[in-house]
């Protein structure tokens, strides 16, 4: 017999349906069930996967039986969701990348991830105060000639020392850094200080311009 839909006093009947996945969700409305029948792709990607693992964990804690919280949560900056008291932050700090204000796309330096592409984890303020206060100063004591491997470098320790949460997952943190920054190149010129903001030599350096005329 195919699933019924029941709302209040009326009842639907649908016909099944079929496929390499079928994902089921029940909703109470008004005294009934719905009953909402999903069809994925026979290769579901990561944002599919990570939906339904969501709601799996959501129906596992309806019953009192909570998966254990992950402590070392990270993503893209869009993606990432965080628990009560924390806030997301990019674990390259995005003031690197960019000659300009944060939303100012006109100055993101080439080939960097925009803002919500860029590879986050979850903290919570404390952790992000002392995340900021280990690298800004290591980054500024760089000098304009940082690159973005040596912040890469930076960025990692940071993350290491302040979330010890973290330390079984550095590979695969690493390994998302270096993907999502593969097309600058770890010699990339970067920005090395969050004020003042870059003055026109530095730009020009940052962009690629002048480059062995002395620009610094």
């Amino acid at each position: 017999m195919p699933p019924a839909v029941a709302a209040g006093y009326f009842v639907v009947e649908t016909a099944p349906v079929w496929g390499p996945a079928l994902v089921n969700a029940a909703t109470w409305i008004g005294g009934g069930i719905l009953l909402a029948v999903g069809l994925s792709s026979d290769t579901p990607n990561a944002d599919t996967q990570a939906d339904a693992q969501t709601k799996a964990d959501t129906a596992t804690c309806a019953t009192g039986n909570c998966p254990p919280e992950d402590k070392c949560k990270f993503d893209k900056y869009n993606k990432l969701k965080c628990g009560e008291n924390q806030q997301k932050h990019h674990i390259i700090a995005d003031y690197v990348i960019r000659a300009g204000k944060r939303l100012d796309d006109s100055l993101r330096l080439p080939n960097a991830p925009s803002l919500d592409d860029g590879p986050s984890i979850c903290l919570d303020d404390t952790e992000h105060t002392s995340v900021h206060q280990l690298m800004d100063r290591a980054v500024k004591n760089l000098g304009p000639g940082a690159t973005l491997g040596q912040v890469k470098d930076i960025a990692m320790d940071a993350i290491k020392k302040v979330k010890p949460e973290c330390e079984g997952k550095m590979g695969d943190l690493k390994s998302q850094v270096d993907k999502a920054f593969e097309k600058m190149g770890d010699d990339a010129p970067i920005r090395h200080q969050k004020s003042p903001l870059p003055n026109q030599n530095q730009i020009d350096r940052l962009f690629g311009r002048g480059i062995g005329d002395g620009l610094e």
